[in-house]
């Protein structure tokens, strides 16, 4: 093992995001003797023991597969430099939600959050773009594919909108100070950006019974028309 610290720094990671979703310690080690390391006798004698909780152990048995068969995945994805997490999360995470919706015989509806940027996006964000894209195309496959099964699929693309990581990016990577908001929003055609509660709003009634039998929608919710020329 050449990375020993990156090695275990991702473990780390897999364990905490199971305690997450289980909703406790899924982990017992109080059996468990490791070897390898040189010192085996010691290392055991050292290492810290955890009780797992049994709630956690049961959500491990019912949702998590180690073994690699993908009906029941527990998705960890390392994103850093990985813009294609945009498709390949949403996409396994729907994957999920139709192979339970088809098992129970029971009607779902997904909706996916895309960008404006999937007609296209600034120079610097073409990679999100192209990932924001291909989650385009996912949301119309997967519409047409579970349209027999009753399952619903679609997706908002999102304008530019105040969020904690859009305040983040603007101070960050493009020097913006304590005013940028305010100079963003008197810029805008209705002197705002796009609130995440809007957003919110509106995916709750793509999910719900008032949205019929609507799939394999694309909506643009922004104030600036995509392909609209400047007067």
């Amino acid at each position: 093992l050449t990375d020993l610290p990156g090695a275990l720094g991702f473990f780390h990671y897999i364990n905490k995001e199971l305690a997450g979703r289980s909703g406790g310690n899924p982990f017992d080690n109080r059996n468990t003797l490791y070897s390898g390391f040189g010192e085996d006798r010691e290392l055991n004698d050292g290492v810290h023991r955890y009780t797992a909780d049994a709630d956690a152990v049961e959500y491990v048995r019912l949702y998590y597969t180690p073994t690699g068969r993908v009906t029941d995945p527990v998705l960890a994805l390392h994103t850093t430099y990985d813009q294609l997490v945009n498709a390949r999360g949403p996409f396994f995470a729907l994957q999920r939600l139709a192979q339970r919706a088809v098992e129970a015989r029971h009607e779902a509806a997904c909706v996916n959050i895309l960008s404006m940027v999937v007609h296209a996006g600034q120079s610097y964000l073409a990679p999100y773009s192209a990932s924001k894209a291909a989650l385009a195309n996912v949301t119309k496959n997967a519409a047409n594919a579970l349209a027999k099964h009753r399952i619903r699929v679609n997706a908002i693309n999102c304008g530019w909108m105040d969020t904690p990581g859009e305040d983040e990016t603007q101070r960050r990577w493009h020097g913006a100070g304590d005013d940028w908001l305010q100079k963003a929003e008197a810029a805008q055609p209705f002197g705002t950006l796009v609130k995440p509660e809007s957003v919110a709003h509106l995916a709750a009634y793509l999910l719900g019974p008032r949205s019929g039998v609507m799939t394999g929608a694309l909506i643009d919710f922004d104030q600036n028309v995509s392909g609209a020329y400047p007067e």
